[in-house]
C-alpha cells in the first residue's frame, strides 16, 4: 500500500518547507512526497484533488498537514472526502489527528 505526502501552499510565494518536514517526521515511510500550489477555494482545486484520488489506489493512502491543505471550501473538503472513500482510499490529516480509514467507520482520532 503507498503512502503519499501531499504538500500544498496557496501561492508559489509560500514555502514548502516547515510543512515537508512536519509531513516527513509523522509518516517516515511515505512513498512519495508531492507538492503543489493552488489556492484552496480555487475551481481548479477540485481537479487536483480529484488528480490524487485518480493516482491511488484501493488501500493507498493520502497525508496532509492539515484540512486547509486539502481545501477550504466545506463542499470540496465533503466531495474529496466522499471520493476517498469510495474509491477506499486512506485520508490522514496529521494536526487534527484525524485518519478515513479502509474499514469505513467514518473518521477517529488516531
Amino acid at each position: 500500500m503507498k503512502k503519499y505526502l501531499i504538500a500544498r501552499c496557496s501561492s508559489i510565494g509560500q514555502k514548502l518547507d516547515s510543512q515537508i518536514a512536519e509531513l516527513k517526521k509523522a509518516h517516515p515511510d511515505h512513498d512519495e512526497l508531492i507538492t503543489g500550489f493552488r489556492s484552496g477555494v480555487s475551481a481548479k482545486n477540485k481537479a487536483e484533488l480529484q488528480r490524487y484520488i485518480d493516482m491511488c489506489d484501493e488501500g493507498h493512502s493520502l497525508v496532509f498537514l492539515r484540512l486547509s491543505r486539502v481545501s477550504r471550501s466545506l463542499t470540496q473538503s465533503l466531495w474529496f472526502f466522499a471520493a476517498a472513500e469510495k474509491k477506499k482510499i486512506n485520508v490522514i490529516l496529521v494536526k487534527e489527528k484525524l485518519i478515513s480509514q479502509l474499514q469505513r467507520v467514518g473518521f477517529k482520532l488516531i
